[in-house]
């Protein structure tokens, strides 16, 4: 066996635009869209984030900015979106501020805001959530969404 020893990303910033470049190209190939331009503003605020989850948190992270931002340019107000609370219809919460709001209703709001960013294409959403269509096709059930809308 030969140690191997990788430096967490927080200490390798080079390597932070190379591999937000790269899941972007992914995710969009994906998600079927095109790819985004990678503003200066966004990549900089790559580099100011701490980044503990390291890779595996920047991926889910690029994953999240392209499924929300249907951008052709990606900028400093996408990256700072995704960390502030949650926005909701009736306002802004977070999990802290509103402990009475159940989960369901939380999965519920996110699984109708990812059917709309997906016109509807229940297989799009399914891909963007990481779940099966069954699953999707089950929660727009179990919910009582309208079927017919996310034909």
């Amino acid at each position: 066996m030969i140690p191997l020893f990788i430096p967490p990303l927080r200490q390798r910033n080079d390597d932070l635009s190379l591999l937000a470049q790269h899941f972007a190209e992914r995710f969009a190939h994906e998600m079927h869209s095109p790819v985004p331009v990678l503003d200066a503003s966004f990549l900089d605020e790559l580099q100011k984030h701490h980044w503990p989850g390291n890779i595996r948190e920047l991926g889910n992270f690029m994953q999240r900015v392209l499924s929300l931002n249907q951008n052709e340019v990606l900028d400093a107000a996408c990256f700072l979106r995704e960390f502030q609370p949650l926005q909701l219809a009736n306002g802004s919460i977070s999990a802290m501020s509103a402990p009475s709001m159940r989960i369901a209703d939380l999965e519920k709001t996110h699984l109708e805001n990812t059917l709309a960013l997906a016109h509807g294409n229940r297989i799009h959403a399914a891909r963007m959530l990481g779940i099966s269509l069954r699953t999707v096709r089950n929660k727009i059930k179990e919910y009582g969404l309208p079927p017919r809308r996310y034909a």
